[in-house]
């Protein structure tokens, strides 16, 4: 049998260039759910073409690797197919593809890839569940006239076991800056009121007594210091002693509804607390099995997220996170096989970024995802974020949804 091309002549290191761009930026079919270890497409494509070539023709490789019946009437079979970068660049070449992983939600994802290819598919049903639904959430994330509510602040707290007082946990007392618009939003560390101020001050009185500094922190390296009297103690005490160690909502974000640029940070109000709890009490009238309720298993050298007192799956929300997530899943079970199939998706995507595992990045100002670590990170300041705005928020439902809706033009 002749040598191919992948075995002689190859050309690695012009690719290589190419897939380090691609680590970034890739086909809007990879964006539709995230996967912790995307490949590059190119690369793929390119290596499956130049397995069909004999050495010598690499000429011919850049031609090969466009053609959608370069692997016709051939399988590949990918046994760890991951998020299904390789099935999916063989069936653009025109092969028949078989692919196996252990996980099921890489099997999730490639199923949906694979299953775009020649189908036009009808987004109305899915649309219309959408506008019921968020007709329904809406009155649990209350705003101004011409505002609407982007991010929610809670904060872990703890009683200091030397000065008795009630801390609150900020992982560090900025809570958003931005160089180039000279602003600065503080939290004071005794009290959590919001202060803005210019860029460059380095520190806040606050009408309360406690002097902050801007790069400040109560919580670091798993450990809470007391602003008050200096004493120190382990959060995975706090955890042991308390149970799960609970949040309280402090501040948000807003967005102006005709500008998205222009955005505010602002202290909880009443409406907002009542808001809330309105949520806390739908939640409880849930039926069982409205959401899954299972032990997180163990397993993990670190003990996380046990130690913390999360233990099972509904810990990592919050009531209003699971009121939005039950009856988003109730109303898509009722659509139908292929949309299903992609409102499903865009839901499992919408996960990561509305748990309470998500923190929020003071200079990019936006949400960082769970597992964007690769572990269970307990975050003494998650964010919560409003699932149900379109275009600005990043993970949103919505979004999540318009980003399926682009992976499936191929």
């Amino acid at each position: 049998m002749p040598e191919t091309l992948l075995e002689s002549g190859f050309p690695w290191r012009a690719l290589r260039d190419v897939a380090r761009r691609e680590g970034t930026v890739k086909p809007p079919i990879y964006a539709m759910h995230r996967w912790w270890a995307r490949r590059s497409p190119t690369l793929f494509r390119t290596i499956l073409a130049a397995a069909a070539l004999t050495s010598g023709s690499q000429e011919n490789l850049e031609a090969a690797a466009a053609s959608p019946s370069l692997l016709a009437g051939k399988r590949v079979l990918d046994p760890f197919m991951g998020g299904g970068t390789s099935l999916v660049e063989a069936a653009r070449l025109g092969a028949a593809v078989i692919g196996f992983d252990v996980e099921p939600l890489a099997a999730a994802i490639t199923e949906a890839e694979l299953a775009a290819f020649g189908r036009d598919i009808d987004w109305t049903e899915l649309e219309l569940e959408l506008e019921v639904l968020t007709h329904e959430m809406q009155q649990f994330y209350p705003a101004p006239a011409g505002w609407q509510v982007l991010h929610y602040f809670w904060v872990g707290s703890a009683n200091c076991t030397s000065c008795h007082r009630r801390i609150d946990l900020h992982p560090t007392a900025t809570l958003a800056a931005d160089e180039s618009r000279d602003f600065r939003v503080v939290v004071c560390l005794y009290c959590s009121a919001l202060h803005r101020i210019s860029f460059d001050r380095r520190r806040v009185d606050c009408s309360c007594g406690g002097r902050t500094i801007v790069d400040a922190r109560t919580t670091s390296m798993g450990v809470a210091t007391c602003p008050h009297c200096g004493s120190r103690q382990r959060l995975i005490d706090i955890a042991s002693r308390e149970g799960q160690i609970p949040y309280r909502l402090f501040a948000k974000e807003l967005i102006n509804s005709h500008d998205s640029n222009v955005r505010r940070f602002a202290a909880i109000t009443r409406t907002d607390i009542a808001a809330y709890s309105d949520a806390v009490l739908e939640a409880s009238r849930l039926r069982p099995g409205a959401f899954p309720d299972g032990a997180i298993p163990l397993g993990r050298g670190d003990g996380r997220p046990q130690v913390f007192g999360v233990t099972r799956w509904r810990d990592m929300f919050n009531s209003r996170q699971l009121l939005h997530h039950a009856r988003v899943r109730r109303r898509f079970a009722n659509l139908r096989e292929p949309t299903r199939r992609y409102g499903r998706l865009a839901f499992s995507e919408s996960l990561a970024t509305n748990c309470m595992f998500c923190f929020y990045s003071p200079t990019y100002r936006r949400i960082a995802a769970a597992f964007s670590i690769h572990g269970y990170m307990w975050v003494s300041r998650p964010t919560e974020l409003n699932p149900w705005l379109l275009g600005s928020g990043r993970g949103t439902l919505q979004n999540c949804v318009r980003k399926i809706h682009r992976g499936t033009f191929l």
